[in-house]
Parts: C-alpha cells; sequence; structure tokens
C-alpha cells in the first residue's frame, strides 16, 4: 500500500457498491445454476423417455400379429406399446405427473413412389410426460413438457396354412406311378 492511499478517505458514493453487485451477481448466478439444475434434470427425464417410446415401438411391432382382424390386431398392438412404455417409463419418475402422461401409437404401411404396398409397416409411438421444475419456478415455469418419438418397422407377412379334407389325401390307388416302396394301402401324407 502506498502511502498516499488512505482508504478510509472515500466518497460518501463509494460505499457499499460492493454489496450492490454481488447482490446483481447472486441473482444472476442462482438464476444460471437454477436453469442448469432443471434442464439438466429434464434431459434425464427426455433420455429415458425416448428409451421408453422406442421400446413401445418394438413391442407394438410385435404385438401386431395378436389377433384374428386389423382392429383387434392394432388395439392388441397398442396395449403392448403401452405395457412396453410402463416398463421403461415407471409412473413418478423423476417427479413426472402420471396423469399428464399420454403414449399414442400410429400403424402405416409404407408405399412405393406409385403407391403400391411394399410390405413394410411402420409403427411410430409418440410419448409426452410432465416434468416438475425446481428454480425456474422463480420465473413462472412450474412444469416442462417433455416429448419423445420411436419408429419401429417390420415385413408384413401373410400366411396361410390350407388343410385338405375332400379325400384327395386317402388311399392311393395303385396305377404304376407309386414308387415300390409306397404301399397301394397307404395315404398322401404318410412319409415316404
Amino acid at each position: 500500500m502506498l502511502p498516499s492511499q488512505n482508504l478510509s478517505h472515500r466518497s460518501p458514493g463509494e460505499r457499499g457498491i460492493a454489496i450492490i453487485i454481488a447482490a446483481v451477481m447472486m441473482a444472476f448466478t442462482v438464476s444460471t445454476v437454477g436453469l442448469a439444475i432443471d434442464g439438466g434434470l429434464a434431459y434425464l427425464v427426455k433420455e429415458r423417455l425416448m428409451a421408453a417410446v422406442d421400446a413401445a415401438s418394438l413391442g407394438a411391432a410385435r404385438g401386431l400379429n395378436l389377433g384374428e382382424d386389423v382392429a383387434t390386431a392394432n388395439t392388441n398392438a397398442t396395449n403392448s406399446a403401452k405395457r412396453f412404455f410402463a416398463a421403461n417409463f415407471p409412473d413418478g419418475y423423476m417427479g413426472t405427473d402420471p396423469t399428464k402422461t399420454t403414449v399414442t401409437a400410429v400403424f402405416t404401411i409404407l408405399k412405393n413412389g406409385s403407391g403400391a404396398p411394399t410390405g413394410v409397416l411402420q409403427v411410430d409411438v409418440s410419448g409426452e410426460v410432465t416434468a416438475p421444475t425446481y428454480f425456474m419456478n422463480m420465473f413462472s415455469v412450474a412444469k416442462l413438457k417433455v416429448s419423445g418419438t420411436g419408429t419401429a418397422t417390420r415385413r408384413t407377412l401373410v400366411m396361410m396354412m390350407i388343410l385338405d379334407v375332400s379325400g384327395s389325401m386317402q388311399s392311393r390307388v395303385a396305377t404304376g406311378v407309386i414308387p415300390a416302396s409306397v404301399s397301394s394301402a397307404s395315404t398322401s401324407c404318410d412319409a415316404t
């Protein structure tokens, strides 16, 4: 300290400026840290939500083969999507509101450029949850809506099994075209 400087001789306008600057900086620091914490929590919810909708889309694609008709298959697939979602995103995860959680499945048959079906079915599952905020409440933001989508595709398969009950599979008539290893009393379904 130089001998010419005397700290006790400050002008009255200079007193307390450090407190004012500290208060302004503290408000800025608290709001920035609060935004970082709330944003980090929302990111964790988003990450878990994305995993849940991905699993739900795979579960819905798998569940499409459960049903006698298209409407029943869609209902079963949608229920399967909701079960897979619930297994991967439990109610109340990180303070989310389970009453405001939605899961929607949409099924689309993909078509080529000329409009003909390609034989591929696309399942899109979207989910939305409401996550609470802790520090952003100071700025009148009490909740954040977090959403995500998952997509799965699968080949459509139409398989039929035809059983012939007409009697054509009964005993053979020996006409000379039957191999010697097959007797005329055996049926067409017997192993040769």
